[in-house]
């Protein structure tokens, strides 16, 4: 068995769990917002992985560390947006479905992983971002 290769790379700009899909999802033009929003996160994800030399047709993801930095709401005081940098982010959306958008982005079969290591954080002052680590077979 081979030593498995990190790729490491930071997403910035948005953070996007998977939505749950209908059948309609597929051909629905324009696609419903929140499908909108996780296509353009997959496909930005896909792009970012591979300029750092992941390839999805030949690699396989035996791993995947990740930290997803959520904004924090612009009505919030200063006060407790203060309190709250860096911080664990115990709200929606779930850890879990980050995850599975991750997954779904850059797996074509996601049960060769078998190491996941993730959590979401509120924004500790970088901005809305996540930061990924996948462990490869070549």
């Amino acid at each position: 068995m081979t030593t498995p290769i990190a790729i490491d790379f930071i997403l910035d700009g948005h953070v996007a769990p998977k939505p749950r899909m209908t059948r309609r999802d597929k051909w629905l033009n324009p696609p419903r917002p929140e499908v909108a929003i996780y296509r353009d996160f997959a496909n930005d994800l896909l792009l970012m992985a591979r300029s750092e030399g992941y390839n999805i047709e030949t690699d396989t993801i035996t791993g995947i560390r990740f930290k997803a930095y959520l904004r924090i709401p612009k009505s919030w005081s200063k006060k407790k947006k203060k309190a709250l940098r860096g911080k664990p982010h115990m709200q929606k959306p779930d850890t879990s479905n980050i995850l599975k958008g991750i997954e779904d982005a850059l797996t074509q079969k996601d049960e060769t992983i078998y190491y996941i290591e993730g959590k979401k954080l509120w924004d500790d002052g970088a901005g809305n971002r996540v930061e990924v680590t996948l462990l490869i077979n070549r």
